[in-house]
């Protein structure tokens, strides 16, 4: 039996914000959600690589849960976890909603295998920008969040796509036209909103964000 890993995490930059991690076992996911200050920002980094010491002890390879809430007890300062067996609360739902774009987009040239630092589009791109949001649309979706940091620009100019949990499929031309037509003042904002690092391999590998609160 294989031991369990991480297969995703979306982390807090900032600690005020709750951390959602999903794990790997017996062939089931498991979702882990870390309350805002529980875990320091050393072990959060350290997560990838070494989350069964981390964490409390929790039992991956029964059946009985899907998801925990692991927080700190204010008294003793020991991390306490929290498992339940009901739906996936909303907050981990847009991730699989998320990993279910990037499955329907694989292969096609608009969505990464891999991203390490992102590097933000700016209005000198909108273009090239344009051209990756008209071949989404072309799919028959709308993408929902055209911040600047969800176009990622390759070196070889190649325009793809992230951050897919607001996407939604669309047969509306104008709700379409209408991203189009927002993306030139998107690319040219400057209040940081959406920044970040995200990674993304395939289901076997694991997928990495972090977001600014």
């Amino acid at each position: 039996m294989e031991p369990p890993r991480l297969i995703s995490m979306e982390v807090s930059t900032s600690g005020r914000s709750d951390c959602y991690f999903r794990i790997l076992a017996n062939r089931s996911v498991k979702y882990i959600t870390i309350k805002a200050g529980a875990l320091d920002a050393e072990s959060l980094d350290d997560m990838p690589l070494d989350f069964q010491n981390i964490l409390p002890p929790l039992p991956y390879q029964e059946d009985t849960w899907k998801s925990a809430c692991i927080t700190r007890n204010p008294s003793s300062l020991q991390l306490e976890a929290t498992l339940s067996s009901a739906d996936l609360p909303s907050e981990i739902q847009y991730m699989e909603a998320e990993t279910r774009m990037y499955q329907v987009l694989e292969g096609r040239g608009i969505a990464p295998k891999f991203l390490g630092h992102i590097h933000e589009a700016g209005r000198a791109d909108l273009e090239i920008c344009e051209a990756a949001l008209r071949r989404f649309h072309a799919l028959g979706f709308v993408h929902g969040d055209c911040n600047k940091y969800n176009f990622i620009i390759r070196p070889d100019g190649q325009v793809v796509l992230i951050d897919f949990d607001k996407a939604k499929t669309c047969a509306d031309p104008a709700l379409m036209e209408a991203e189009i037509a927002s993306l030139e003042g998107q690319l040219a904002e400057t209040t940081g909103r959406g920044g970040g690092l995200y990674l993304h391999q395939s289901q076997q590998h694991m997928s990495y964000r972090m977001h600014d609160d």
